[in-house]
């Protein structure tokens, strides 16, 4: 974005990372390769989120994106969908308890890739002279709640 129209903020860091079955072949590998998911279908975000071209262009020399199974914009249907079945959801990491605890309620694994894709999602808005109150609350509250600078949450590539 042009950074004389809008403002930008981080709101964290994390990577992509693939999810699945704990029964799934990956399941028990410490560190997944690229390489490994060339033979398991897999889903992500469509084509309006920056996960799939990231993923994308990080295919491009592991099969590309022919094992694309199907896309959603719904994280709780990619991750639930892979309990019952081989595929895989390559999604950005968990880094809320809220989804950590879903993960493990459900029992779905997640594995971090050697040579991982960032992720750095943030917070844009249209730069003004002045905002509104209830525009500048919710902006504010957004960056308070979301955006973490903790180095225990920080991942050591």
């Amino acid at each position: 974005l042009n950074p004389n129209e809008f403002e930008e903020h981080q709101i964290m860091r994390t990577e992509v990372a693939a999810f699945m079955s704990p029964d799934h072949p990956l399941a028990k590998k410490r560190i997944l390769k690229w390489e490994d998911l060339e033979d398991y279908r897999f889903v992500t975000y469509n084509e309006k989120d920056k996960v799939y071209h990231l993923l994308e262009e990080k295919l491009e020399n592991h099969g590309g994106m022919s094992n694309l199974l199907f896309t959603s914009e719904s994280w709780d249907y990619m991750i639930e969908s892979v309990l019952e079945n081989d595929h895989i959801a390559i999604l950005p990491t968990v880094y809320f308890t809220r989804f950590m605890k879903r993960l493990d309620y459900i029992g779905v694994v997640e594995k971090r890739c050697e040579d991982p894709i960032s992720y750095i999602p943030v917070l844009a808005r249209p730069v003004k002279k002045v905002y509104g109150t209830v525009e500048s609350f919710v902006f504010d509250s957004i960056l308070e709640n979301f955006y973490h600078d903790d180095e225990s949450l920080k991942y050591d590539y």
